[in-house]
Parts: structure tokens; sequence; C-alpha cells
């Protein structure tokens, strides 16, 4: 009877050290949250946050915070710079962008942000059983700096009304007869009418055509072919007006 009394003591004290270790261990697990960690560099900082709020595929946005007097690139910067990436196991996560700022400084313009910004996506399918992303971006001021960070790639359906935010935020898909209306093709020049003048216009083609700064006209746009290397290029466009941004997409003419 004494020895069953010891056995059941043993027990005892060895379910409380397993509950303290259990306990323990559960305490040094990292605290992934939905909106990640903020990671920080010289001129900002930048975070993931990602919902599973029913809809699918998840949805998210990379946020970037920037320092006074700090700036960050659109798609297609322009004079340089590093367009903003988000991938996951080598594959790309197709990022959306608001309508960005002209930047001219020291020589260069560009394309970008002076503020802080909202980039948001949806997640790829074959993106789901990825545990972690990375985002690379690059930020100026005097300097240019790349900067890259890994994030957990974990969700909360909290989070939906603020990513609802983050899409709201993009331009409008341009509706028939609105936005480029038309382009035409003379030489090493792209002519491109819009349907409200006296914007600004922003392109991002597909690799293999370089464009110059669009330049307004009394209908639209006139832009420089600056080098072509294959025919029938898409470009992705944002025209930005007093009353609000709309994008689209248009083929290079011949």
């Amino acid at each position: 009877m004494i020895e069953c009394n010891r056995v059941n003591v043993h027990m005892q004290q060895m379910i409380k050290t397993l509950a303290l270790i259990l306990g323990l261990t559960a305490l040094s697990l990292p605290a992934f949250a939905a909106q990640t960690d903020w990671v920080k560099s010289e001129g900002g900082a930048i975070r993931l946050v990602i919902t599973n709020d029913g809809k699918s595929p998840a949805r998210g946005f990379l946020e970037i915070k920037l320092n006074e007097g700090w700036k960050t690139y659109w798609r297609e910067p322009g004079d340089g710079g590093i367009p903003p990436s988000l991938t996951g196991d080598g594959m790309a996560v197709d990022l959306q962008f608001p309508a960005p700022e002209r930047i001219s400084e020291n020589g260069s313009t560009f394309s970008g942000y002076h503020e802080a910004v909202s980039l948001p996506f949806v997640l790829p399918e074959t993106l789901v059983p990825v545990d972690k992303l990375t985002a690379f971006i690059g930020i100026c001021s005097d300097i240019c700096v790349p900067f890259q960070a890994e994030f957990p790639l974990v969700r909360d359906p909290n989070d939906a009304a603020i990513i609802d935010q983050a899409f709201a935020q993009l331009p409008r898909l341009a509706a028939i007869n609105e936005g480029i209306t038309s382009q035409k093709r003379v030489g090493e020049t792209l002519n491109l009418e819009v349907s409200e003048p006296n914007g600004t216009l922003f392109l991002a083609p597909e690799k293999g055509v370089y464009l110059g700064v669009p330049q307004a006209n009394a209908t639209g746009f006139t832009v420089k072919l600056l080098k072509e290397k294959l025919p029938g290029v898409k470009v992705n466009y944002t025209l930005k007006t007093l009353n609000g941004a709309v994008s689209g997409i248009f083929v290079m003419p011949k």
C-alpha cells in the first residue's frame, strides 16, 4: 500500500512537471498575429495583413510606412527604382496599386508615393500551403535603400474590414469609353486619347516595351517609344484626374 502511494505521488509530480514544461513551451512560441509585426528599415517600415474571411482565395495587403522625406515606388518606377514585390516559395503575388504621384527629383522622373500606402493582393491558391512570404521594396531619400523582409503567412477573419478599405483605395476599372479610348502609333510616338483630358497618366507595360513619360495634349497624351522587343505587348495604365482614378489595359498598336 505504501509502495502504491509512492507511485501515485511520483505520477502526480510527473504530471505537474509535464504541465509546467508544456506551459513554458507555449510561452516560448512566437505569437503570430494576422497583422504581422512591423519590420523597420532606415526610411520606413513594412508589414503584411491577410484575412481568411470565407472569401476564396484569401486577400491581404502589404502596408508600407515612410519616414518624413522618404518615398517608395509604383509598379513601374520610371527612371530607375525598385517596384515592390511579394513572393512565396519563388512564386510571385500580384500586387495591386493605388494611383501614384509623378515625382521629379535631381533630373529624374519616376512614379511612386511620398506617404504611407497599402498594396492589396489576392493570394493565389498555389501559395496556400506556403508558410511565409517575402516582401522586397525600394525606399529613397537622398539615397536609395533596398528593403527586404520575410513574414509568416497567417490569416485572421477579423481583419476583413481593413482589407476592404485597402481595396477601396484602388483605381476603378475603366468602363467602356472611359480612361484611354484610343491608341495610335506614329513612328516612335504613341498617341493616346482619353475620356477626360488634363489628368496624369501612368503606364506600366509588360516586359519588352519601354516608354517615356506621357506628355499631355488637348485630347490625351503623347508617349515616346524608347524600346520595343515584342509586338502586341499589353500595357497597364492608371489615369488620375480630379474626379478620381481609373485603370485598364490596352495592347500596343503596330
